[in-house]
């Protein structure tokens, strides 16, 4: 299947899904122990710190660790979308299931965004959506490419949902209602939830 008539499964499964209301509910706690931020520099590297925490159960008393900033060359993903519509489009309609990531047995929100990016870019992503958020470059909504991270929080204050952004303000996501369809940014539902959107760079 080519990237065109890809795109075209994809919208048709859009226009089947409907847009409706979506009940979601936020992945499994998962703490990855680590935690990625990015500086900018306006040029074509970012400034890169990573700090570890000890695993649960480990004693309060135990400082975290601390790793050196460095500074690499942004790399980001691929721009060859035939791939990546291809993956997707094997995951359409497979039903949610909290704390899975398998075609067969069902996906949660996370699950689905790990699998993509590990299966097209060879690139690891951290459990949890709020863990993937330390994955990510942040980006304006306005600068959105294809592949790009999308992120919400649809209970709390802590980020619980997540989606890969496919082009025309459209983002692929497991919901717990339909498990993975195509959604549109600008439901009033995603539109009050959404906090951030994110490019993953793949040398870190």
């Amino acid at each position: 299947m080519n990237s065109k008539s890809t795109i075209i499964v994809l919208l048709s499964a859009l226009l089947i899904s409907g847009c409706g209301i979506l009940k979601i509910q936020p992945e499994p706690e998962q703490d990855d122990n680590i935690k990625i931020t990015w500086e900018d520099t306006g040029t074509d590297q970012v400034v890169v710190s990573y700090k570890k925490s000890k695993p649960a159960g480990s004693s309060k008393t135990e400082a975290k660790e601390k790793i050196k900033p460095v500074t690499i060359a942004v790399d980001t993903v691929s721009s060859d979308h035939s791939a990546l519509f291809a993956e997707i489009d094997s995951w359409m309609g497979t039903p949610y299931r909290y704390g899975k990531h398998e075609k067969r047995v069902g996906t949660d929100c996370s699950g689905f965004t790990m699998e993509i990016y590990d299966k097209v870019f060879g690139i690891k992503l951290n459990r949890s959506s709020d863990g993937q958020v330390a994955n990510t470059v942040e980006i304006k909504e306005k600068d959105l490419q294809i592949g790009d991270l999308v992120f919400y929080v649809t209970r709390g204050q802590r980020i619980s949902h997540v989606g890969i952004y496919i082009g025309n303000n459209k983002f692929v996501h497991a919901t717990t209602s339909r498990g993975v369809i195509i959604s549109d940014m600008d439901e009033d539902y995603y539109k009050k939830r959404y906090v951030r959107s994110g490019r993953v760079i793949r040398n870190q």
